[in-house]
């Protein structure tokens, strides 16, 4: 069926555009798919239909999850209860309104989404490239729909979202297995103490790690 105007969840998945049609069996629903030669029954608890949705217009709306940021949305549509959006790689998902919302842009959010545009431009530039002349940066970037809060590169793009570090008594716990001089504690202290850490040095026996950098 037509994923621009219908919505069908089955056992809480899309499987709108799987299915050819569906009839009410009193109790019951009767599914056709489109690859199938039988038809499968369902009972109306298993079985969520919505139509006429409502779009939401992305040139003066956003759409922010609660887990983080999204990107590369082609279409955004409302069904009762639920958001389906739709990304430029032909992927779709289907979100409950509870974990959506529809900001107006706004020059901090603008300001974050320019950020990671900027990165996808620069790995055009300077990322290592397959034979077809494919940035290989570019095309993992391609790939991102959703930054989530947890993720080092959503605190990297929103500095006001890097706050809160391990407790000091808590670095008291770390466990060392097979012991640590002191370029390796500070290391470890200082990864566990910022959002983002770097840390710098080949292997080496533990008389020769002086040299170990790490960046914060």
């Amino acid at each position: 069926m037509n994923s621009q105007k219908y919505l069908i969840l089955i056992k809480g998945l899309d499987k709108t555009e799987e299915i050819l049609n569906f009839a009410n069996d009193k109790n019951y629903i009767k599914i056709n798919y489109k690859n199938a030669d039988k038809s499968y029954t369902y009972t109306r608890n298993d079985f969520e239909f919505y139509k006429d949705p409502i779009e939401i217009d992305l040139q003066k709306n956003r759409i922010h999850l609660e887990q983080g940021y999204t990107y590369n949305i082609m279409k955004a549509l409302k069904f009762d209860q639920y958001y389906k959006i739709f990304f430029e790689n032909n992927s779709s998902v289907v979100i409950e309104e509870n974990n959506v919302k529809i900001v107006e842009n706004n020059d901090k959010i603008i300001m974050s989404s320019n950020k990671f545009e900027y990165f996808k431009e620069i790995s055009k530039i300077v990322s290592v490239r397959t034979e077809e002349g494919i940035g290989l940066l570019t095309k993992e970037y391609e790939k991102i729909n959703f930054i989530e809060k947890d993720t080092a590169l959503y605190k990297y793009i929103t500095p006001l979202a890097r706050t809160g570090t391990v407790a000091s008594s808590k670095l008291n716990e770390l466990i060392f297995p097979f012991g640590a001089n002191k370029s390796q504690f500070d290391a470890v202290r200082n990864a566990m103490n910022n959002q983002i850490s770097i840390i710098e040095g080949p292997p080496r026996n533990r008389k020769n790690t002086d040299n170990i950098k790490y960046y914060c």
